[in-house]
């Protein structure tokens, strides 16, 4: 369930008569199940969300013009991923509109030490999000988001490491 993040009302006037639309958007929240997803790893892998059930796992879009997605997964590696094992513990930086070669590209330009995942169409962004990279989802071994976090500093990138360390302690 996604909770509602604006309605926004506009006036239309068709053939000189005032009518009401309203457009709603919806984003993920903390307390939401995980939207599943379908994306592709630089060598063209498929990755189904189903197959991160039972572990936890963080899910940050980037795009190729972000250079604080570049900072946030150049330190992904070894101060989060290193730490933990890979039964226990994902990290999918997701490309969103990027291709195979854009996400290798991304990959060596922020220095990460481990594979990129890329969706063409962007669609899996719209599931969690509508603006803003890097965005960050946090999401327990039951599937629920615990943490959304937007943009990147410092202090955002310790609580991120904070959070995940609780998560997957918790769940031990």
């Amino acid at each position: 369930m996604h909770a509602q993040r604006r309605v926004q009302r506009d006036t239309v006037r068709i053939g000189g008569l005032p009518m009401g639309v309203t457009v709603t958007n919806w984003y993920c929240i903390e307390g939401d199940k995980c939207p599943s997803f379908t994306v592709f790893d630089e060598d063209g892998n498929k990755l189904e969300s189903s197959e991160l059930s039972g572990k936890t796992f963080v899910v940050s879009f980037w795009i190729s013009s972000c250079g604080p997605c570049r900072k946030e997964l150049g330190r992904v590696g070894p101060e989060i991923m290193d730490i933990y094992s890979p039964d226990e513990f994902a990290f999918i930086a997701i490309g969103s509109g990027e291709s195979a070669e854009s996400a290798k590209k991304f990959r060596e330009l922020s220095k990460s030490t481990f594979p990129l995942y890329y969706d063409p169409t962007g669609k899996v962004f719209e599931k969690f999000a509508d603006n803003g990279f890097p965005k960050t989802f946090v999401v327990d071994p039951k599937g629920i988001v615990r943490m959304v976090e937007h943009d990147y500093s410092e202090e955002k990138f310790q609580h991120l490491k904070e959070v995940v360390d609780k998560v997957v302690r918790e769940n031990r």
